[in-house]
């Protein structure tokens, strides 16, 4: 069998509402240069049965069954089982647009590219927010440049918005493939930056990421909180590491991490009743190493301003008076987007 340019890995864990859309995104393309490797991360619900009906009837799709271990090691595994020459990633509840592989193999073909990285559309609640990336069209970026971004922006964390080669990524699959669950994209965007030489970023939204309030990174508590943080510390220790991390991108990392943080927090307080509990939570994460380097006065002028007050709160241990005026804040939100009839993300 000739080899494939695209392997799209998929790994599925409990996805049955969304799964058809998602693979008749793959199935549908306009271009059928890939092969689709699905790996079953211990489905509890007919996501496997899905999968495998897939695999019957469309020879490009391979289906492997396994344990639940996380998404990072589900890629993991359906990396080293791939065959094409450039890795694209897709998660279950998620969908292609139709011409993703067509656009992509034409850019990384003429550009010669490692890495390409493309834009998304975001649903929710079947509306449609479409993304922006600093570019118009096309660009070929600069690695430290491309690292300088992403130290700055979140919407650069994602491996489901980029095609990378398959033989770069190889060798660090045992060091840095970890089981986590929460915030994992990051730690492998790194990696996909740092060992790339030419990179592509493509200002075309040629994905669609569903937020739905059943994801994992939607089920907010102080152990996710903790495992966001020590994923966001692996980042910047391991691009310190490599050599690529300047003062100017530590700061900015920072910045963006401690601001990350206290979104966290905020959601974390949604629904508390403000007890002894809460306290005990909000504690255990200011005790944390981590945290204690982010909270530092000049890090705190950098970030939102309705941030601000809420982390000089967190920082003096005046976790009642933050819980509050969450309260108050959720309450404002609320009553905004009732008047304007919306629905805000979740």
């Amino acid at each position: 069998m000739k080899q494939p340019m695209f392997s799209i890995i998929i790994p599925v864990y409990n996805a049955e509402k969304y799964l058809q859309e998602c693979l008749e995104s793959v199935v549908n393309q306009t271009c059928q240069d890939y092969e689709a490797i699905i790996i079953d991360d211990g489905s509890g619900d007919s996501s496997g049965k899905i999968c495998d009906s897939y695999a019957r009837k469309y020879e490009q799709i391979s289906v492997y069954h396994k344990m639940n271990a996380g998404p990072m090691l589900a890629r993991k595994d359906g990396i080293l089982r791939a065959q094409g020459r450039y890795c694209l990633f897709l998660d279950a509840d998620d969908f292609y647009d139709k011409r993703l592989i067509e656009i992509v193999r034409k850019f990384l073909t003429e550009e010669e590219l490692d890495l390409l990285i493309f834009g998304k559309h975001t649903v929710y609640r079947n509306k449609m927010y479409a993304g922006r990336l600093p570019v118009k069209d096309f660009s070929c970026v600069e690695k430290k440049r491309m690292l300088s971004e992403f130290m700055k922006s979140d919407r650069f964390n994602s491996v489901y918005t980029k095609a990378i080669k398959r033989d770069r990524i190889l060798p660090y699959l045992n060091s840095l493939y970890q089981d986590a669950c929460y915030a994992e994209d990051m730690l492998q965007s790194a990696n996909f930056i740092m060992v790339s030489d030419k990179i592509g970023l493509l200002g075309r939204n040629l994905y669609y990421y569903r937020i739905r309030k059943g994801s994992l990174v939607h089920q907010q508590s102080a152990v996710r909180i903790e495992e966001r943080l020590q994923m966001e510390k692996n980042v910047i220790d391991y691009i310190d590491t490599e050599g690529y991390l300047t003062e100017n991108d530590k700061e900015a990392y920072l910045k963006k991490t401690l601001n990350d943080f206290m979104e966290c927090i905020y959601r974390l307080n949604h629904g508390k009743t403000g007890g002894k509990t809460d306290r005990e939570e909000l504690k255990t994460l200011r005790e944390l190493p981590f945290v204690g380097e982010l909270l530092q006065k000049g890090l705190i002028k950098g970030i939102a301003c309705y941030n601000k007050p809420r982390a000089y709160l967190f920082m003096r241990e005046n976790y009642r008076t933050l819980i509050l005026i969450d309260y108050i804040l959720l309450a404002i939100q609320t009553t905004v987007l009732f008047i304007k009839r919306e629905k805000g993300f979740p």
